[in-house]
């Protein structure tokens, strides 16, 4: 017969709000990792930390078997909540904007479940707090070598995303995607605005970067095939000056994701010059001179 448990609902609604209320970035988890400790503690488990900002609890059995990790990550995003919501980030420019709030919650939800149900299972639950997931080489690789899976039989990592309440999905094969990306310069050749054909606009370049790198999947990917080129931001020129004057550079931030091939890696720089074209003579005017 199954054990039977209570799910601890609303205090994992409580730990989620009060996490994405005071969020962290990567490798710098310091409260979030100390309020890890703190529930673990209270449900009478002995959680490590295996570096500064990580957490770590073996929850064991009644008796020999398998050991199951189960993985949670605990850093945020470096942006700007906007939401107005109740709980909504006390920290100015860091939000929880990819659910790591709420995985750690589950998982506090998790070891509060298992740690009343020793006496019902064989082998281990080690739960896993990961640091810096946002952050290439990320915090994976360091619990790796400061060897956190050895004696680990099989690890899950569960991503909440926008479904019903109590729905879980599976699926056969490859489930998430490698994500790649890059960051490009395009400089230009400068010149007055009253004078663009004496330059290259580097806006203008970006610009046309953009559109073309939103084809490559409509028309270089296959259609069953899982792809996404996205240019989330592009930096150029410093307001007023450059209603002006073009800006000598613009600096586009790429990023990809797909479930076939292999990652490009973390963004990497890239630099384009452009081609200034032939000096032109500044057509005569009878009019009014432009003012610079």
């Amino acid at each position: 017969m199954a054990p039977q448990f209570e799910v601890p609902a609303s205090d994992v609604i409580d730990w989620r709000r009060h996490i994405h209320a005071h969020p962290e970035l990567s490798y710098k988890e310091h409260a979030t990792s100390d309020f890890v400790v703190e529930k673990l503690t209270s449900f009478g488990l002995s959680p490590e930390r295996p570096t500064e900002t990580s957490v770590t609890v073996l929850i064991q059995g009644r008796g020999p078997g398998r050991t199951v990790a189960l993985r949670a990550d605990l850093d945020a995003l470096p942006l700007q909540e906007e939401t107005g919501d109740s709980f909504a980030s006390t920290v100015d420019g860091v939000m929880h904007a990819c659910g790591h709030d709420a995985h750690t919650a589950m998982l506090l939800g998790t070891a509060r479940v298992l740690s009343g149900l020793t006496d019902s299972f064989d082998g281990a639950v080690k739960l896993i707090f990961q640091h810096a997931e946002e952050t290439p080489p990320g915090g994976a690789k360091e619990l790796v070598g400061q060897g956190v899976l050895e004696g680990v039989d099989a690890i899950f990592g569960v991503h909440m995303a926008n479904q019903a309440t109590g729905t879980i999905s599976v699926r056969k094969g490859v489930t998430s995607t490698v994500a790649g990306g890059f960051f490009a310069t395009i400089k230009g050749q400068g010149s007055h605005a009253s004078m663009p054909q004496n330059g290259v606009d580097p806006v203008l370049v970006a610009a046309q970067v953009t559109v073309a790198l939103n084809t490559i999947v409509s028309r270089s990917v296959a259609p069953d095939h899982m792809n996404v080129v996205n240019v989330g931001m592009i930096r150029a020129g410093e307001a007023p000056t450059s209603s002006r004057t073009p800006p000598g550079s613009a600096c586009p931030c790429a990023r990809s994701r797909t479930r076939t091939g292999r990652s490009s890696g973390p963004a990497r720089p890239t630099s384009w010059r452009t081609r200034a074209p032939p000096t032109v003579p500044r057509p005569r005017s009878n009019g009014p001179t432009a003012t610079p």
